[in-house]
């Protein structure tokens, strides 16, 4: 098997959460391993990437089969996987890509801009069509079912719903990484009351590789705020971006 280095991996192979490093989506057909050999579960895998400091690399053989993803800690540990002179290369390639976060690029390439339409499916298959909401606040939460730091703010997330529970203006959505099954079978053992939506294909449109990550759509349609990561005072936060737009 030969570890092939390809240009739009190599910009995903970044090193710590909230960078371009993280594993955006679980491939079915891919084994995900560690650089000891050890075969891991693909949730593992993503949450070792976006929240741990740990990095992805994919190979294959010649013929495109038996699909691999290796999680690595350092380059050191890829030693005996590639030569030195690869290595070396990929960590040129970090200096040139790792610098620029993924909250930046986000910035960068959204704020103030209208968010693109999509149709989200709900756990209990219903569709909830963003454009059937136009002209409301949108309070969107990105997140996977094993993500510590996700799991960790829900509690506090669904009190923010509570406070606005009789405001129908203000919708709450959490697009997860995971699948309907997942996100139902979670649901069953932990509340969450955000509309918990797979979310994968958005999340990967709009180009979100660090969780969890909040977003807020203004009444206009434009994305108007974004936060990544674990924060105190993340809650705050977002009830003082939605009292602005609701009382502007």
């Amino acid at each position: 098997m030969k570890y092939q280095l390809i240009i739009t991996i190599l910009c995903a192979i970044n090193i710590s959460w909230g960078q371009f490093g993280g594993l955006k989506e679980i491939d079915p057909f891919a084994i995900y391993k560690m650089t000891n050999g050890k075969i891991i579960p693909p949730e593992e895998a993503i949450r070792l990437t976006v929240v741990e400091s740990y990095s992805a690399i994919t190979s294959m053989d010649d013929d495109g089969s038996n699909k691999t993803v290796l999680i690595y800690k350092s380059y050191n540990d890829l030693k005996g996987y590639f030569s030195d002179d690869v290595i070396s290369q990929m960590k040129k390639m970090d200096i040139s890509f790792g610098s620029k976060s993924t909250i930046q690029s986000i910035q960068n390439n959204w704020l103030g801009k209208v968010i693109p339409d999509f149709n989200f499916i709900s756990t209990d298959g219903n569709i909830l069509k963003l454009a059937q909401l136009a002209g409301r606040v949108l309070v969107f939460n990105f997140w996977f079912t094993t993500c510590s730091g996700c799991l960790k703010e829900i509690p506090e997330l669904n009190k923010l719903v509570n406070q606005y529970k009789k405001n129908d203006n203000i919708v709450f959505i959490a697009p997860a990484l995971n699948d309907s099954y997942t996100i139902k079978s979670f649901l069953k053992e932990k509340q969450f009351i955000y509309s918990c939506v797979e979310g994968a294909d958005f999340i990967n449109k709009i180009g979100i590789s660090g969780y969890p990550t909040h977003l807020i759509v203004g009444k206009s349609g434009k994305i108007i705020w974004l936060e990544q990561g674990v924060k105190t005072n993340i809650i705050d936060k977002i009830s003082n971006i939605i009292e602005k737009e609701i009382n502007e």
